[in-house]
């Protein structure tokens, strides 16, 4: 079965991604992707799910003293650092001056780069003048009228989405609506964590993720009012 064979394959690759990057905001993104598709559709997996993950959270607090990358990765500590970030949290007020005067429009796009050193006293280079979080920057660099315009599409996307579950009896295409939808949430929870839309990948995968919500959902509706 050809959908078996490439499902096990995207599987694969993607737990090969979040061992070799270990970035924390992919696992909490995965693991809530996981759940949602889970609930509605296999809750013995869940079950499982939840249970391996709690052994293993466990496990790594109980040696996170005797090894150092365990501790840094995964005890209680790294794990806030890695999905919270203090880096992110500190440069609130920096964003705040940052903004002052263009809230509606924000400072323009990359401009966070570009005037960090006049409002900051602290020096680093270039690659690292992020907010690290996408929200952040949306709402930096576009103003609160894109930021909002951004939150309203997503919103509408993924109810768009769950509506055409709620319509559709073919259980086919509930199973792949729930697949965009639980993708499309993970990847919005992962924004926390990084400048998500200034790489080219997550940008198409936001994009035809949204669009597949969206679009299933308008044509679904097209001929649901057709048939009426």
């Amino acid at each position: 079965n050809i959908s078996k064979i490439v499902w096990s394959a995207v599987f694969v690759l993607g737990a090969l991604a979040l061992f070799f990057t270990f970035s924390r905001g992919a696992w909490l993104a995965a693991a809530v992707s996981f759940f949602i598709y889970c609930w509605k559709r296999h809750r013995k997996i869940l079950l499982f799910l939840i249970i391996f993950f709690a052994v293993f959270f466990c496990l790594s607090l109980i040696f996170s003293d005797h090894n150092y990358f365990i501790k840094s990765t995964f005890s209680l500590k790294g794990i806030k650092e890695g999905i919270i970030a203090e880096s992110r949290i500190n440069y609130i007020p920096l964003m705040r001056r940052m903004i002052k005067g263009h809230e509606l429009f924000g400072i323009g796009l990359d401009h966070y780069r570009i005037l960090f050193n006049a409002y900051s006293t602290e020096r680093i280079e270039s690659v690292f003048r992020i907010p690290d979080n996408m929200y952040f920057t949306i709402l930096l660099e576009t103003g609160i009228a894109s930021f909002l315009s951004y939150i309203a599409f997503a919103a509408m996307a993924l109810r768009r989405g769950f509506a055409f579950m709620n319509k559709t009896k073919n259980n086919e295409q509930k199973n792949m609506m729930l697949v965009f939808i639980a993708g499309l949430t993970g990847f919005m929870i992962q924004m926390f964590t990084y400048d998500a839309f200034y790489w080219f990948a997550p940008v198409a995968f936001f994009g035809l993720y949204a669009g597949l919500c969206s679009g299933l959902s308008y044509k679904s509706s097209i001929v649901f009012h057709k048939d009426q």
